[in-house]
């Protein structure tokens, strides 16, 4: 009996556990798919209302339905420009969920009326998504939402996109 107990012990000390890996997989919380979800649904109606623009029965059903749709609509007017001076490195992704110019010195040269055409985009821009953040955020958390459209604007934006990591420093995507 014995000799039973000290073969246990033994093989109870000779085990070992091995701690399972953890990896992050950057997949978003349901939260994160619910706010997405609210947005993309409100961009489906903003192609469905544009496909429909002789159409007399379109309804906004609220005002707050209607600026949203009008911010999504300046949005898509100004995506060939954002994108353009994202590319070139004027602008980035910010962390807060709007777009910043990435440095000073990058648009340091540029003319006059190039200069105002780059801060009338960054303003128009930035503009209709503090419409759609603050409509989508009273549904859900303004920070969770904020979080949500800064991983969206990433996804969408071309590769080469100056993107701010939660350290404050600028990657690529």
């Amino acid at each position: 009996m014995k000799i039973i107990i000290i073969i246990f012990i033994i093989f109870m000390f000779s085990c070992t556990v091995k701690m399972p890996d953890i990896k992050i997989t950057g997949e978003k919380t349901t939260l994160e798919k619910q706010i997405l979800g609210e947005y993309l649904s409100i961009e489906e109606t903003e192609w469905m209302l544009i496909s429909e623009r002789g159409s007399d029965n379109i309804n906004f059903e609220t005002a707050s339905n209607r600026k949203i749709i009008e911010a999504v609509r300046k949005r898509l007017f100004l995506l060939d420009e954002v994108n353009e001076y994202k590319i070139k490195g004027f602008f980035g992704e910010d962390t807060t969920g709007y777009i910043t110019i990435v440095s000073k010195d990058k648009i340091e040269g540029i003319l006059p009326k190039d200069l105002d055409r780059i801060n009338l985009i960054l303003e128009n821009e930035n503009s209709s998504r503090k419409v759609i953040i603050n409509e989508v955020s009273n549904k859900y958390s303004y920070t969770e939402t904020k979080k949500a459209f800064y991983n969206l604007n990433i996804d969408k934006s071309p590769k080469g996109t100056l993107i701010r990591n939660f350290e404050g420093k600028w990657d690529i995507k």
